[in-house]
């Protein structure tokens, strides 16, 4: 039987090797994370939404701004949590922990990208919006993908690094989760 880094892709994008391993793996690794990101971005929407409401918008405004800057540095926490939890639970070197950084930012951010139209369009809808908004954030649906895929690269990088990995590049194998038993370091 082939190794897993010689394996050819089926078709099935999820048997896809990226940096040797498959992009079912890396989806694994970062289901919590991307979830925890998902909460944040939704978070992120209500909070937005307050600044549509009459005379408390300016307020409200204030307050977004906070809290933006707030889960945005909790969204680098959480990239650099993934590097780390790819190097430490299963096993990876720096550049699966930058794919799987990247793969939770990309889909982070279409997400977040999507509530930012849902966003804008509930504004201009009600009024409180101009077309302008609605604009900029269908271009945020396109920017905010790649941003969040590159900046979640960077710090799980970064949270690789901190984990102790040592090189960059496919190791043989799949990456697995450790697992400890008794009186065993690993």
């Amino acid at each position: 039987m082939e190794p897993t880094s010689a394996r050819k892709p089926s078709g099935n994008f999820m048997e896809y090797l990226v940096g040797g391993k498959p992009v079912k793996e890396y989806l694994e690794i970062v289901k919590l994370p991307l979830l925890a990101l998902i909460a944040l971005d939704v978070l992120s929407f209500f909070i937005g939404l307050l600044m549509y409401i009459p005379l408390l918008g300016f307020v409200f405004s204030a307050i977004n701004f906070v809290t933006g800057v707030l889960i945005f540095l909790t969204t680098l926490a959480i990239a650099g949590f993934v590097g780390y939890s790819t190097v430490k639970k299963y096993k990876g070197d720096l550049l699966n922990a930058s794919v799987a950084g990247a793969i939770a930012g990309l889909l982070s951010g279409a997400f977040g990208g999507a509530l930012s139209v849902v966003s804008a369009g509930l504004g201009y809808g009600l009024r409180m919006g101009n077309i302008y908004n609605l604009g900029v954030s269908f271009l945020y649906l396109i920017i905010s993908p790649v941003f969040g895929a590159v900046i979640g690269a960077i710090f799980a990088f970064i949270g690789g690094a901190i984990a102790g990995a040592k090189t960059f590049g496919p190791a043989s194998g799949k990456m697995e989760q450790k697992t400890e038993s008794p009186g065993t370091k690993t």
